[in-house]
């Protein structure tokens, strides 16, 4: 499967592009944070991402114009990604810029999606023949796995569980680089489907709702049952929030209601006056840095020979600008950056041009090569 994609535009709208993106980095850079680390992200199925503070105090709207928006998840470069059941998919930075705005029959009409350690986006469709659909954080389709209709997905570790409730009764298990299938969990102690799930990594479990009982159950990373919690009828998307407890919103009266650890509820907060169809959650300070680190390397070349001394620099979707110099051949090497992002590489040299380069990297990049243009 290819991991690196790269965009071949002409030079004069690459340069156009580079321009536009650095002044899109400069004015982003001004805005204030759209959400904190404390803040609570909702999905409305009415078209609307929504905002709480950690009291449960609505904030503004991230977006309002998102209809039947269903799934949400933070990547642990803090990107955002939801998706609609018009199989649309978005991405945000926390200044609320959209990163990424597609539409792709891939998609399906789904309930969850979740980033994984290899900078991949994965969606629970509810589509037999697409199963889940997985994307790079480009935006390209990459393959489908699995062969039924999966709406509930969790990554866990290097793993994607897949449920839901047009499955119920199981959850099948596969490897994520390879996407084969290695085991099937069948759930007990009165569960009846995963029809939402989410990892909690703070305490190594999967959090997930069920709509045949109205009740949230948390599972091992192996499987094994740990707990159902207090019934709150309509209870979908569950999330682990301040101090451990758990979080989860309901449809119809919206609220956002919070259990204990130890799944006993504590409160239901309305919030239907800001929220039509609340439907899924996510809490930003769950974010845990787990991307994978991967290694660009290359050459500058100018007529066949390698350029020296000279300077190649990248800057990330979020405006940091890393630099690293060629040495006596013209090679260069950039050890720790983040998988998943896509870069923008440019060269500098006495006396020469190169174009530069528009890149995803999902894994290790070894052959980067800046030809000088005659």
């Amino acid at each position: 499967m290819k991991s690196s994609y790269r965009n071949a535009v002409n030079y004069s709208s690459l340069k156009k592009f580079v321009v536009s993106v650095f002044v899109l980095i400069l004015f982003s850079s001004q805005l204030s944070a759209q959400w904190a680390s404390t803040d609570f992200l909702v999905t409305d199925y009415f078209g609307r991402i929504a905002v709480y503070n950690q009291n449960l105090v609505f904030q503004r709207y991230l977006d309002s114009d998102f209809p039947k928006v269903t799934g949400l998840d933070l990547s642990s470069n803090g990107t955002l990604v939801a998706v609609g059941q018009t199989g649309r998919m978005k991405t945000y930075n926390s200044a609320g810029t959209v990163l990424l705005d597609i539409t792709d029959a891939n998609i399906g009409d789904p309930i969850d999606v979740k980033t994984s350690p290899f900078g991949l986006f994965h969606i629970g469709t509810m589509v037999s023949n697409l199963s889940v659909s997985e994307f790079s954080m480009a935006g390209i389709f990459n393959r489908h796995i699995g062969n039924k209709q999966y709406g509930g997905i969790a990554i866990v570790g290097n793993t994607l569980w897949a449920g839901g409730n047009r499955v119920p009764g199981i959850i099948d298990i596969f490897d994520i680089q390879s996407g084969a299938l290695i085991s099937t969990i069948v759930l007990d102690n009165g569960q009846i489907n995963a029809a939402s799930m989410r990892f909690s990594p703070t305490t190594n479990t999967v959090l997930m709702t069920d709509l045949g009982t109205d009740r949230i159950y948390e599972r091992t990373a192996t499987g094994t049952f740990v707990r159902q919690f207090d019934q709150v009828m309509g209870v979908f998307g569950a999330t682990r929030g301040p101090g451990g407890d758990v979080y989860a919103v309901t449809g119809s009266p919206s609220q956002i209601c919070r259990w204990q650890a130890t799944g006993t509820l504590a409160s239901c907060a309305l919030i239907n006056t800001t929220v039509t169809d609340a439907i899924n959650i996510v809490w930003a300070g769950g974010l845990v840095p787990t991307a994978a680190q991967v290694k660009v390397s290359g050459r500058l070349i100018k007529n066949g020979s390698g350029v020296s001394n000279s300077i190649v620099r990248y800057t990330d979707q979020n405006g940091t600008i890393n630099s690293a110099r060629t040495n006596q051949f013209g090679y260069f090497t950039f050890e720790e950056i983040e998988a998943g992002q896509t870069y923008v590489f440019q060269a500098t040299a006495k006396n020469c041009v190169f174009t530069p380069q528009i890149i995803t990297v999902n894994e290790d990049l070894t052959d980067l090569i800046f030809a000088a243009q005659e």
